[in-house]
């Protein structure tokens, strides 16, 4: 019965850590994705391209880490839209084929922070608290 009450106990700390770890949407902000964008056009800002996926085409539980960055992506943009521009590209559209082919983009998510000639700074793939973190830091900078 000890064991059982031990078991218990190491199970209910590891699920509040989990709950206490996981990424939290901090903004009301809704994702929408983006047509008719042109990532080539001279806005002499810096640009952050989001590279997503519906992921009911590529995974059959119909959930990825793109449906985890994109509260993450829409608060920022929300928060830094006015210095930064952002591209929320999406990988299934055919209007996406010239961002994946610049980029040679080959899983997703992906997200590339380009300064504002147009020069990557930052690439990350997928997405995790680290990259979470990364990125935050990243935009936070080029907002200044």
């Amino acid at each position: 019965m000890r064991y059982v009450l031990i078991f218990f106990s190491f199970l209910a700390v590891a699920i509040i850590g989990l709950i206490w770890l996981s990424p939290t949407n901090e903004s009301s902000a809704s994702f929408e994705g983006d047509t008719g964008y042109n990532i080539e056009e001279d806005i002499d800002q810096s640009k952050v391209i989001f590279v997503y996926s519906d992921p009911t085409e590529h995974h059959p539980m119909g959930w990825s880490t793109c449906e985890e960055q994109k509260p993450v992506m829409a608060s920022l943009k929300e928060k830094y839209g006015d210095e930064v521009k952002f591209y929320f590209v999406e990988y299934n559209q055919a209007e996406a084929k010239p961002v994946i082919e610049k980029f040679n983009i080959q899983k997703h998510p992906e997200t590339f922070i380009l300064d504002e000639n147009d020069k990557l700074i930052n690439k990350f793939a997928g997405f995790d608290q680290q990259i979470e973190y990364q990125l935050k830091n990243t935009i936070k900078n080029l907002a200044k």
